[in-house]
């Protein structure tokens, strides 16, 4: 016997042959272990409570789907439900006892997502659509991350505190089942609540916010906002479900035609499904991973903190490949401690709580490869996550497909490191700042052939290549930018270099590199109705505002010898409407035309731009300055880049979305309020 079997019909004290198959993940790794085989191969079907860790012992294992759908549930199914005035209830206990799911009770009645019949239903919630608006204040000024964000620093009890308006919430909220999502400016936070304080309208929580309740509210109108799920009054409408964690029951409201005998729903009980600690030389091809949980913590920055469906820690020569990851909590797959030699491959991660891929505390680690992989719908329970998030060196993200996330797309990569080729659209619909592709500290990173296509009637500024703080000597060229308003964005960033990037817009379009020194712009074509550069300048310098508190005064200081761009050369630049302008940082007067010599300046010259044809016609401004033929058909991995680029660039410039129209559409609003 060559191979070890497993079926949904098999029986762990069988011998593990095709013949007589083995019931779970778990023995067939003990088997392996005991017999030297280092084949598994699992047979079609549904695989329930699946966790298991592999180590050393495990070296050189290949774990492998048989043709058709294999599932690896984290989580277990409920069989039993009893139908009370239309709603489904089950009892939690009972289920955990019947799988031998022996957790302490508070974690058996701890979990956020819910399958059923195969597809991830929504948590109750209140209000039914849009957001509370809470009462908390927090007025400072946020500093830059070197910084440390804030000065003051808060309080645990600001922290731990939101003061609510009264008529939205009542003494009738379960603070036992309730959590509430509290938005920041690029992230929210989760938390549980330990009580109320009716009278003063103050909620209490089980565990920190990332940033005070009320920061960031002077610019971004979600940021005194916060929604309210998992209480009985949220279930609304067909489909949504609540846990009530204190009697440990769930309660379901179903969708037409669903009955308590027809329904298979699954709630995870596990972190990690697959585990990997000091492992080397694993394969893992074709499985599906489904459920994961997490716990109720301070997920931080981007998320990182959440634990990952697939677990990966201090191992090398690692290959998942061909690999689904559903419904999680968390993480698809996260990726830590010293972690070198990891290929991620042809895998699908989609309905994530936070994103597809976490590699941030891999700091010490290289060579993470992620390829060919498609990631969507994420953030579904922390906003605040990014699609893939990574550190350490020497990593590369190529063709890759990221859409229909809340934040970024890619937020950070390590050192010395390559993005290319990759296709995004439909992110940050719900947090701000950050970019679709977004570095911080990085040095010497390459983002090349990367395509971002934003929705601009939504007017969410996409940043597609954004260089913050400390990055140094990183490149974006060969990349194309669609209505992201602000294709290049700049922060505190040093000898970055845009090269042979094609930015578009219907409308304004932003290059911004606040507290920049040396930055290169060569090669580019930038087509807009309106284009405004906004930085530093080598030759002025302004005072700072006289506004500035004394900390982000001693903050931003440190950087008033920026030079912001220092070489814009070999560009074509078209500004259909007026002339492109700078708005020199820190100056209080009128923008300036910024037309330096060395440009061209006017329509580019390509052959078909509205159906991304990208080629230049002979004696165009394009083949002027030697502007390469770019292609972008190749990029991605599913071939749809003529399809969405039609979708994201009207042939018609739309000028309604303009800098003129964001501030006629304010205008007006406040005019329509006074009447």
């Amino acid at each position: 016997m060559n191979k070890i079997y497993i079926s949904p019909d098999g029986r762990d004290e069988n011998q593990g042959s095709i013949e007589s198959p083995l019931a779970s993940l778990k023995a067939a790794i003990m088997r392996s272990r005991e017999t030297g085989i280092k084949e598994i191969e699992i047979m079609p079907g549904n695989y329930y409570g699946v966790s298991v860790v592999l180590t050393r012992k495990d070296d050189g294992l290949s774990i492998n789907a048989s043709k058709g759908n294999v599932t690896l549930y984290g989580g277990i199914p409920i069989d039993a439900w009893e139908n009370v005035d239309g709603i489904f209830r089950a009892d939690i206990y009972t289920t955990c006892k019947k799988w031998n799911v022996f957790q302490d009770l508070y974690r058996k009645c701890v979990f956020r997502v819910l399958e059923v019949n195969g597809e991830l239903r929504n948590r109750s919630r209140l209000p039914e659509k849009g957001f509370y608006k809470h009462l908390s204040v927090w007025d400072h000024q946020c500093l830059s991350a070197c910084d440390g964000h804030w000065d003051p620093k808060p309080t645990n009890h600001q922290l731990y505190s939101l003061k609510y308006n009264k008529k939205d919430l009542g003494t009738w909220l379960d603070t036992d089942s309730a959590e509430l999502l509290v938005f920041h400016e690029w992230n929210a936070s989760l938390v549980g609540l330990t009580g109320m304080d009716d009278h003063n309208g103050i909620l209490y929580f089980s565990n920190p916010t990332d940033h005070p309740p009320g920061a960031f509210a002077e610019k971004n109108y979600l940021a005194n906002k916060y929604i309210v799920y998992n209480v009985k009054e949220g279930m609304t409408s067909p489909g949504q479900w609540y846990l009530d964690k204190k009697n440990g029951q769930l309660w379901y409201k179903p969708l037409p035609g669903e009955k308590p005998d027809n329904i298979k729903a699954v709630f995870p009980t596990e972190q990690s499904v697959i585990a990997l600690e000091n492992a080397h030389n694993i394969h893992i091809n074709g499985v599906t991973v489904a459920l994961s949980d997490s716990p109720l913590i301070n997920a931080e920055y981007g998320g990182r903190a959440l634990p990952g469906a697939i677990r990966i820690e201090s191992s090398e020569n690692i290959i998942l490949r061909d690999v689904c990851v559903r419904n999680t909590t968390g993480w698809g797959v996260k990726i830590s401690k010293c972690s070198q030699n990891i290929v991620i491959e042809n895998c699908h991660f989609y309905n994530m709580g936070a994103g597809a891929v976490n590699f941030s505390d891999n700091i010490h680690g290289s060579n993470i490869t992620i390829t060919r992989c498609i990631c969507h719908d994420m953030g579904l329970i922390y906003p605040g996550a990014a699609g893939i998030y990574g550190s350490g060196e020497y990593n590369t993200i190529r063709h890759c497909e990221i859409h229909d996330t809340t934040y970024c797309a890619i937020n950070d990569i390590g050192n010395r490191s390559l993005i290319e080729n990759n296709m995004i659209w439909n992110i940050k619909q719900q947090m701000q700042d950050g970019g679709a592709i977004y570095l911080v500290f990085a040095e010497e990173v390459i983002l090349r052939g990367n395509v971002v296509l934003n929705n601009r009637n939504s007017m969410t500024q996409a940043m597609s290549y954004y260089f913050d703080e400390l990055c140094t000597n990183c490149i974006a060229e060969n990349n194309l930018s669609v209505n992201a308003i602000v294709p290049g964005q700049n922060h505190i960033a040093k000898s970055c270099t845009y090269k042979n990037n094609i930015f578009l817009e219907n409308g304004l379009m932003k290059i911004r590199y606040p507290l920049c020194y040396d930055l290169h712009f060569i090669g580019n074509i930038l087509m807009a109705d309106e284009i405004i550069f906004f930085g530093p300048s080598s030759h002025v310098h302004y005072p700072l505002p006289e506004n500035l508190t004394e900390a982000a005064r001693k903050c931003i200081s440190k950087y008033l010898d920026a030079d912001g761009i220092t070489v814009f050369r070999d560009n074509v630049v078209l500004s259909r409407n007026k002339p492109p302008v700078i708005q020199v940082e820190f100056n209080p007067g009128e923008p300036e035309i910024y037309m330096p010599e060395n440009n061209l300046y006017g329509p580019p010259g390509f052959s078909d731009l509205d159906n991304g044809n990208f080629t230049v016609r002979p004696g165009s401004l394009a083949e002027q300055v030697k502007f390469p033929a770019l292609s972008f058909k190749n990029v991605g991995c599913t071939g749809q880049f003529e399809k969405l680029f039609k979708k994201f660039w009207p042939q018609e410039p739309n000028y309604i979305y303009g800098w003129s129209a964001e501030k006629r559409t304010l205008e007006e609003s406040e005019e329509s309020e006074e009447s």
